[in-house]
């Protein structure tokens, strides 16, 4: 995957959360009024039966507040009757995009989330407005100041609302990109998703962010080895040493990290989730009909053979000539381990890629 590709796909994930959100429901949560309040509101909610209940249409909420009050109905009570009203007002007043899917309008969909973005954050102001700033951990309208929490319940209120936005940014840039033809260059520094989530988010939160959301986190299940919460953070607290400067430096060492935590076997197969070369390694066993235990066997030959062979390679400079025998006699090795496994077809294809050369 080269690396538009691989930061789209990082877009795609980040934002896989965004469209399934509560945040753009289009009811209050009433579900844990008392049932008292519930029955008081219900006496005086307009309907065929009583039309005591007048909701103001004026545009002032505290002159709306202020009547309800009169009418008869606790601060209470008044909070899920506000919150309808200011979803009328701020949500439901906005134009849905078109279905004209035969029509070019890429960004047709995040005007409309943007809209969206700006009603509820007026829905939210309002509310606090009336009720002051401790009204968004109350459970009627909880949900819309905690957009994301069915996700992310360990972010704040403020946090959850930042992150969606952020969300929104970052789809929104993705599809700009995406209609230039996916070019990087008119990225703006500081705009990665990297950097975005950093702004957003502390050291903690950012991990724990990311092992919920992170194409690394993403490989790791897609394994289906059977991870415990405990073994799924050190793993990938070991494989995130990757992403840092020195991370190819490292790699030798965070595969037997792996393999410590996880088992020989099962470290293995998680090394190859993220490893390169493993897509190869499926490709010329599918070629020549190599079984996945096999081809696991043989992919662990091979990456051995290499760290031996760049170990080796590292004494060129004291004897030239003993480190071409060594070499040579490593891949001499790794021939006739591979061969009586997979085929001596299948192993000069695998001895290939330790030489750096693709079949």
């Amino acid at each position: 995957m080269d690396v538009k590709s691989r930061y789209i796909a990082i877009f795609s994930i980040a934002l896989n959360i965004f469209f399934a959100a509560r945040y753009f429901s289009t009811e209050p949560d009433t579900s844990a009024l008392n049932p008292a309040d519930t029955e008081s509101i219900a006496a005086f909610e307009p309907d065929a039966r009583n039309n005591s209940l007048v909701v103001s249409d004026s545009e002032d909420l505290n002159e709306v507040y202020l009547s309800l009050i009169k009418q008869g109905l606790s601060q209470e009570q008044t909070k899920s009757l506000l919150a309808t009203k200011l979803k009328q007002q701020y949500i439901d007043t906005i134009e849905k995009p078109n279905d004209k899917f035969w029509i070019h309008q890429p960004f047709a969909q995040i005007e409309y989330m943007e809209a969206l973005s700006m009603g509820y954050q007026q829905v939210r102001k309002d509310l606090q407005s009336i009720y002051g700033h401790g009204v968004k951990d109350d459970p009627v309208v909880r949900d819309l100041f905690y957009p994301v929490a069915n996700q992310y319940p360990f972010l704040s209120s403020q946090k959850q609302i930042a992150l969606q936005q952020m969300q929104l940014d970052m789809h929104k840039s993705a599809m700009s990109m995406h209609s230039q033809g996916g070019d990087l260059n008119g990225i703006s520094s500081g705009r990665s998703p990297q950097d975005m989530l950093k702004a957003v988010l502390d050291e903690v939160t950012l991990k724990e962010y990311q092992l919920r959301t992170s194409p690394m986190a993403d490989k790791m299940r897609r394994t289906d080895l059977q991870f415990t919460e405990h073994h799924f953070r050190r793993a990938f607290n070991i494989l995130d040493q990757l992403q840092s400067p020195q991370g190819s430096g490292v790699a030798t060492s965070i595969l037997e990290d792996l393999k410590e935590l996880l088992g020989d076997q099962d470290g293995l197969i998680l090394w190859a989730a993220v490893d390169p070369m493993f897509p190869l390694i499926k490709r010329i066993s599918l070629q020549h009909n190599v079984s996945n235990d096999k081809a696991l066997a043989a992919y662990d030959l091979v990456i051995t053979a290499k760290k031996e062979i760049s170990e080796a390679a590292q004494q060129k400079n004291s004897d030239p000539q003993a480190v071409i025998f060594m070499i040579q006699q490593l891949m001499m090795d790794l021939k006739n381990q591979l061969s009586p496994m997979v085929g001596d077809s299948a192993a000069n294809d695998f001895i290939n890629l330790v030489n750096g050369r693709r079949s």
